[in-house]
């Protein structure tokens, strides 16, 4: 008679510190590393709330004990906000610096908001109206603060001190920047050409002269869409690629060769300069490139990878860069702007860390815009909408909260699951966090919730036999926070 000895053996798998995780069993690793998560944020190994967006609100002065109020717009009775613009103005005769936000809305008209002038509301500025949204440049012209924005009705030039004035019946310019006093851009129509001008005067673009020239981008990188200067250099984003400007300031000449290609489309919206490098999204993830070679940044590939992100938009402010684009994400749920839109462009905003690629999602808005407001005390990242709060202008903070709504908040590793294990029975889950906790074991044949009865540690005792499962924590209220997360089980060797 043969007898089999059955030896059962207790595991343990245990996140102590949610910025790694220490299992017992190394051949678990891999499945608990890139784990989904949203609304939550890994501070020092723990879950806690993270980002949070509430409506723009700024100081009657600058100074960060006056009055703090929210911006009042209401009046103008718009029924979406497409743009929020800065435009800076040093007047050198006060030796004042003023502060202004230009707001392209539903009308088309632009109106303009004073900051720290302890006014609260903004008004159409000089009868200014644009067709379409507009590409904004602040440069010097003259040695003159000034802004140039640019439709496909007309452009319009804007210097400190004077009064702004329209170009209309030239090409539309969708890219510029200005480098030794020297504009280029690029057109609607004519994405093979840069356009430069040594007048710095865009009504000239478009006409050959002694001032104003082009080039053509030989290559096969496509339609140059963005161009941007780093590090003393001008690079030009394409579809599928870019080219660097060569310029030769005593020949008032340029030239172009390309230097990078890709199978993987580039989303102009995507690039921006991030001190010594360029951050830009592609249909395949995110890249860095640095002004001689590119790499892969190594965050949100998963969820990044044949994304749709036609209307993905970035920015940056101090070491981190922001990115509203549509994620994806996990079908058992809806959160936010996907419950029941079916006009969503985007579905997250993540805040890469470019220090060390750590980042934090929040999950359910729709973003349309972006911008990186530097403005005297204040710095902050400045937000419009496509549809779910498309009337408001909104900000980033860190409250946890969508406006007056708490986030929910999700954290789920990948699959455990061993080639050579047999059925499992998982006999405790524990958890350390805050109430309104839940953490949910996901098998191969069910689910099983078990949700935090006090502040502290939760321990349950089950019976769950398995081959496989993940672990999902949940919240509902903006201060969630977890510590650790075990759960114990039986195997047999």
């Amino acid at each position: 008679m043969i007898k089999t000895h059955i030896k059962n053996r207790t595991e343990k798998i245990i996140i102590n510190d949610f910025s790694k995780t220490n299992l017992q069993n190394k051949k678990l690793q891999s499945a608990i590393e890139g784990v989904q998560i949203y609304n939550f944020k890994n501070c020092n190994g723990v879950l806690e709330k993270g980002m949070g967006i509430d409506n723009f609100t700024t100081y009657a002065e600058n100074d960060l004990n006056s009055f703090h109020y929210p911006l009042t717009y209401n009046h103008l009775g718009l029924e979406y906000i497409n743009k929020v613009m800065h435009f800076k103005q040093y007047f050198s005769a006060s030796g004042d610096t003023t502060h202004r936000l230009l707001i392209h809305g539903s009308d088309n008209k632009l109106y303009l908001f004073e900051m720290f002038s302890n006014l609260d509301r903004p008004n159409w500025v000089y009868n200014l109206q644009f067709d379409t949204i507009p590409a904004v440049l602040e440069y010097k012209k003259e040695g003159l603060d000034s802004i140039l924005i640019s439709s496909t009705d007309k452009l319009v030039v804007w210097s400190t001190g004077r009064t702004p004035y329209e170009i209309t019946n030239i090409p539309t310019i969708t890219s510029m920047c200005v480098y030794n006093d020297v504009l280029y851009c690029t057109i609607a129509g004519e994405t093979d050409k840069i356009w430069y001008t040594l007048s710095l005067d865009p009504e000239t673009v478009g006409v050959e002269s002694d001032e104003t020239k082009y080039l053509i981008m030989e290559g096969s990188a496509g339609g140059g869409r963005k161009i941007v200067m780093l590090r003393e250099n001008m690079y030009v984003f394409c579809d599928y690629g870019i080219g660097k400007l060569n310029t030769y300031v005593k020949d008032k000449e340029a030239t172009y060769n390309q230097i990078y290609l890709t199978d993987s489309q580039i989303c102009p919206n995507t690039v921006i300069v991030c001190g010594d490098f360029v951050i830009f999204l592609t249909r395949d993830g995110l890249y860095k490139f640095n002004g001689t070679s590119v790499t892969k940044v190594d965050a949100l590939q998963n969820q990044l990878e044949g994304s749709f992100n036609d209307y993905a938009v970035a920015t940056h402010l101090q070491n981190y860069y922001y990115l509203a684009t549509r994620l994806k994400f996990s079908k058992d749920e809806l959160v936010g702007c996907e419950c029941s839109n079916s006009d969503m462009k985007n579905n997250a905003l993540i805040k890469l860390n470019l220090h060390d690629n750590s980042f934090e999602i929040i999950r359910g808005v729709d973003i349309k815009d972006m911008l990186a407001l530097k403005a005297g005390i204040e710095e902050k990242i400045v937000l419009t909408f496509n549809t779910y709060h498309q009337n408001i202008i909104g900000e980033i903070n860190d409250s946890g909260y969508c406006f007056d709504l708490p986030i929910n908040k999700s954290y789920q590793t990948n699959d455990i699951i061993q080639k050579d294990m047999e059925r499992i029975t998982i006999r405790k889950v524990k958890f350390d966090s805050s109430k309104a906790v839940s953490v949910i074991i996901f098998t191969d044949e069910d689910s099983y919730t078990f949700n935090a009865t006090r502040e502290g540690v939760n321990e349950f005792k089950t019976i769950i036999a398995c081959k496989k499962f993940n672990i999902k924590i949940c919240a509902n209220i903006a201060d969630a926070y977890v510590n650790l997360v075990e759960i114990e089980y039986v195997r047999q060797d």
